[in-house]
């Protein structure tokens, strides 16, 4: 297992009967409540009050789940024909999208075995409560034999570990990937990787070999990444596009509310900042994840010089 010193995500225990109260109206399915009280999943709101649950607990994600059904249940999803119109590419969620429900322990277990990984107790909380919803997302992709031609798409959200595999694998083998490319047409190669091989074959196995020996990633949502080591709760989420590596939340409840705050009718902007805050009070810790943190502080300008990471053209 490997470990370093600074500690992620250590807080003071907080009492699962602490709410906080966050300040703003709420907005389901594009209707806004106003202010006369309203009922979503047994959580009761009135005049802009939102209850969220403290901490990252079955009540919060229970919560989480009741937000974002009543959401999806109104939901009006962009057509493939807006993404044309718009000329971009992208997915969104289906109507009437809701959790698939929580696996067992066993089931956990054994997908811990499958992918030679350890999830974190919070995730594992996530999975046996959660876990993926029962539809993909629908929207356009850009077709490879005809890069500038939109085509349908459908793709997992949240990944079902026992039936996504493809997709699972696909966004394990992003990892590599994705610096792969950097490496070839962008000029990637950090300094403590090594001298940089003649050949792309043999830098494109050199990442594979250091993505390999990294602490682990696991895919939450999309190209966003919980931390799996050290296996403790807390560990913070990253958005992994590439080497432009970020940090979306200091631990899963951050990134939860950040990422799907305006599906959960709350301030995303509030979420964000104080993301974003925390992370500049920690940039020590997160600099210090083996492997990721040396690129996460390259992508954020904290390294001397290109000259000092980048060897070769």
């Amino acid at each position: 297992m490997l470990t370093w010193p600074i500690v992620l995500g250590a807080r003071a225990a907080v009492s699962p009967c602490v709410q906080e109260l966050v300040q703003i109206p709420l907005i389901v399915g594009r209707r806004r409540c106003g202010r006369n009280p309203c009922m979503v999943g047994g959580t009761i709101i009135e005049r802009g009050r939102v209850e969220i649950p403290a901490g990252f607990t079955e009540q919060f994600l229970n919560w989480f789940r009741a937000r974002t059904e009543a959401a999806w249940c109104m939901y009006q999803p962009r057509t493939f024909e807006d993404f044309v119109a718009a000329g971009v590419g992208g997915s969104d969620w289906q109507r009437g999208t809701r959790w698939m429900g929580g696996l067992s322990e066993e089931q956990i277990e054994q997908i811990e075995r499958r992918w030679s990984l350890r999830f974190p107790p919070d995730y594992r909380l996530f999975l046996r409560v959660l876990h993926a919803v029962d539809r993909p997302t629908l929207g356009a992709l850009y077709n490879d034999d005809s890069p500038s031609r939109l085509i349908p798409s459908k793709r997992p959200s949240f990944c079902n570990w026992l039936t996504d595999e493809e997709a699972l694998q696909g966004r394990f083998d992003w990892l590599a990937e994705g610096l792969q490319f950097d490496v070839e047409h962008n000029r990637l190669w950090l300094a403590s990787w090594g001298a940089k091989p003649s050949t792309l074959s043999a830098q494109n196995e050199c990442v594979r070999a250091l993505v390999a020996a990294a602490p682990r990633m696991i895919p939450v949502f999309g190209h966003r990444y919980l931390l799996a080591e050290p296996c403790q709760s807390g560990n913070p989420v990253f958005s992994i596009y590439q080497s432009d590596i970020v940090v979306y939340g200091q631990d899963l409840r951050t990134y939860f509310l950040r990422e799907f705050a305006q599906l959960l009718s709350i301030d995303e902007d509030r979420w964000r900042n104080q993301s974003e805050a925390h992370t500049q009070r920690r940039e020590d810790a997160y600099q210090a994840i083996p492997f990721w943190g040396e690129i996460y502080r390259d992508n954020n300008g904290n390294s001397p010089s290109e000259d000092s990471h980048c060897c070769g053209a």
